[in-house]
C-alpha cells in the first residue's frame, strides 16, 4: 500500500502552479488552481465511498460442548474475514475456552454496523460471550 501519495503528488502541484503565479502566468495559474481543486475533491469523493481494509478484535469465552477453533475458523472465512491473528487460552476445570482473534476484512470506511455473524456467535450453544471492538 502506497502512503502520502497524494500529499506527494500536491506538493508538486502547489509548486507548480506557484511557479505559474511567481512567473506572471496568472491564467495558467488560476485554471492550474480550478483543475487542482477539482481533482482532489473528486478523488476524495472516490475515496469515501471506496471499500478498504478494515481490522477488529473478535474475543469468545467458550464452554467445552461449543464450537471447536476449526470451526469458528470456517464461520469466520464464510463471513469474509481473515484472521491476522488468533490467540487461545484454556480455561479451568470444564475444559472452557477464550478466543482473541484480531480480524481483517474489506468493507466502506463509513459501515460501522456490528456484523450479522457476531449475533451469530453469540446465540450458538456453548458460546457464553462475545465481545467485538473495532
Amino acid at each position: 500500500m502506497l502512503i502520502g501519495v497524494t500529499t506527494a503528488a500536491t506538493l508538486w502541484y502547489v509548486t507548480a502552479m506557484g511557479l505559474s503565479f511567481g512567473g506572471g502566468q496568472f491564467g495558467l495559474g488560476i485554471s492550474l488552481l480550478g483543475i487542482g481543486l477539482f481533482v482532489l475533491s473528486a478523488l476524495k469523493w472516490a475515496e469515501d465511498r471506496l471499500p478498504r481494509d478494515r481490522r477488529a478484535q473478535l474475543m469468545l469465552a467458550i464452554q467445552s460442548n461449543g464450537p471447536t477453533e476449526q470451526q469458528i475458523r470456517d464461520k469466520l472465512a464464510a463471513a469474509g474475514f481473515r484472521i491476522v491473528n488468533c490467540a487461545v487460552a484454556y480455561a479451568g476445570p470444564d475444559n472452557g475456552r477464550r478466543y482473541r482473534c484480531e480480524l481483517q476484512w474489506h468493507a466502506r470506511p463509513d459501515d460501522s454496523r456490528t456484523p450479522p455473524l457476531v449475533d451469530e456467535l453469540g446465540r450458538t450453544a456453548g458460546v457464553q460471550l462475545v465481545k467485538w471492538r473495532v
